[in-house]
């Protein structure tokens, strides 16, 4: 599997963004797109308060399964990002679309899988480089800084590298797993809209016939 180092040329970076998944190397200054809006038409104060409901959780994997269980009921789909994984911040935004086309019966939550376990760096110092991408996302879902390591957390999830997306059916079970390299969704890797929402307009459906 290729590993991606966000310090080579940027643009490279992005023709291979949705061909495979990424594990880390390096930090990367600022790989992350920002959500085209028109900026003239925002008011000051909307502005500020839609910064402030966008906020960020260091919690452990065996929290952020608590969070689902607690929803139980609802669909609930994560989405295993990290800011330094270009394929990942591409994402993303489909990952906020797939949160706003539905005004009930599905939670979003994003888990940052930023934190590799070294003592000098730990979960709250990638705080405010988390929370400044979602702030330009507009992620107003539940989002997370994961404590617990990257390459235990890929290997509970049983996945390789991010970005990873789970589906979660009202019953609280995991319904599916979607990775980059799973060979069925070919060398551009799954997308929101063409694999993760028909599963969850499937959920969904089927919750409301029971």
């Amino acid at each position: 599997m290729l590993k991606f180092n966000p310090l080579t040329n940027v643009a490279l970076g992005f023709l291979l963004a949705s061909a495979i998944g990424c594990q880390p190397t390096e930090t990367a200054s600022d790989p992350m797109p920002d959500r085209p809006r028109d900026q003239a038409a925002i008011d000051p104060d909307a502005m500020e308060t839609a910064l402030d409901a966008v906020t960020v959780q260091i919690k452990s994997w065996e929290e952020v399964q608590q969070m689902v269980a607690d929803l139980r009921g609802q669909v609930v789909v994560i989405d295993i990002w990290s800011t330094w994984c270009v394929p990942c911040t591409v994402k993303f935004p489909e990952f906020v679309k797939l949160h706003e086309s539905y005004s009930e019966g599905l939670t979003c939550i994003s888990v940052a899988a930023n934190y590799t376990g070294l003592p000098d760096e730990p979960p709250e110092s990638f705080r405010d480089e988390v929370l400044d991408f979602l702030r330009r996302q507009n992620a107003t879902f539940p989002n997370v800084i994961s404590s617990t390591p990257d390459q235990e957390l890929y290997s509970i999830v049983g996945a390789d590298a991010v970005p990873i997306a789970l589906v979660y059916g009202p019953d609280g079970q995991l319904a599916k797993m979607f990775t980059n390299e799973d060979p069925q969704f070919g060398d551009e890797g799954f997308t929101y809209a063409d694999h993760v929402q028909p599963l969850v307009e499937q959920l969904l459906a089927a919750a409301a016939e029971s």
